[in-house]
């Protein structure tokens, strides 16, 4: 019952909103919300690409190339994974599962991203 009522609450939250604009819609009283696709996709992969050293530590590295996330410690390569972007989610799929990670910053020189499940933060340097 908790369901059905769920899905018909849904069903008339989406029914009133029209994803055009931000205005009322003052004959049918719709709420028009607008959307900015250039927020959808804030990151690229093209903005990753490169090598990024641990802020915490100097022996920590990882490398984005291509569609692979690659770590290193002390030079040599732990792990090799596919990633891909959501928004601003980082998604790493291994074997076992896929591990999530917000973009909290990218920019040249920087790259912060937040550990979804632990909540920790992870701070890397561009290599240049």
């Amino acid at each position: 019952m908790k369901t059905l009522i769920s899905i018909l609450f849904t069903f008339l939250f989406i029914s009133g909103c029209t994803i055009i604009n931000d205005q009322l819609d003052e004959k049918s009283g719709d709420v028009q919300i607008a959307i900015d696709e250039s927020d959808l996709y804030r990151y690229s992969e093209a903005q990753l690409e490169g090598k990024w050293v641990s802020a915490d530590d100097p022996l920590s590295l990882i490398e984005f190339s291509g569609d692979l996330k690659i770590d290193y410690y002390e030079g040599v390569a732990i792990s090799e994974n596919q990633y891909f972007l959501i928004n601003d989610i980082l998604v790493v799929t291994t074997d076992e599962e896929e591990i999530e990670y917000s973009i909290i910053e990218l920019t040249e020189d920087t790259l912060v991203l937040l550990y979804r499940v632990r909540g920790n933060t992870l701070v890397y340097n561009k290599l240049k």
